[in-house]
């Protein structure tokens, strides 16, 4: 597909998905495995174009430490035993967002439902437009601890580009490396 574009421009994520029938573009957070599901509490999204925003939360329910099966060109290929499902069209996710399933295993549940089923499960956010529209993402702010905690604005940008990332942090034993917690 040729209509799909995810670029930056000053310190927004500007996207577009303008192949019929189907297209999508968007952001990926922790695909390199550093959250756990336990750990998510909320995430909140600033964009234009509110409506068209949908996140995805997948989950490594195949439990080899990776997300999905991808051919030598990138292209995935397979679920490799992990699930996949969304929020929704929202920008706001908390414990009681409703979660529906994509593919996988995971039936339909709420973020608190998956951190009680799956509370160490690696998992990655991805979120992003599909199905001919566009929006402007101008920041994302993932909290990973439900704990009181002071807010710490991380300086880099999302995937090392201007766009604002803040983690919410505060420490205890959520704040082990996974390779600790398992």
């Amino acid at each position: 597909m040729e209509g799909e574009s995810a670029t930056i421009l000053g310190s927004d994520f500007v996207l577009s998905a303008t192949d019929y029938p189907y297209s999508d573009a968007g952001i990926v957070l922790f695909f390199n495995g550093g959250l756990i599901v336990e750990d998510l509490y909320s995430v909140s999204v600033a964009a234009t174009n509110p409506g068209a925003i949908s996140v995805n939360l997948w989950l490594d329910t195949g439990g080899d430490g990776q997300f999905f099966a991808f051919n030598g060109a990138g292209m995935l290929t397979g679920l490799n035993g992990d699930s996949y499902g969304n929020f929704g069209n929202t920008t706001q996710v908390t414990g009681t967002t409703p979660y529906g399933p994509l593919g996988g295993s995971v039936a339909s549940t709420t973020l608190a439902g998956l951190q009680a089923e799956y509370p160490t499960t690696a998992a990655a956010l991805w979120i992003g437009i599909t199905n001919v529209s566009t929006a402007d993402i101008s920041s994302v702010t993932v909290d990973v601890t439900p704990e009181p905690a002071s807010w710490l604005p991380i300086g880099i940008g999302l995937l090392g580009f201007g766009a604002m990332l803040t983690l919410r942090s505060g420490c205890s034993r959520r704040c082990q490396p996974a390779a600790a917690r398992r």
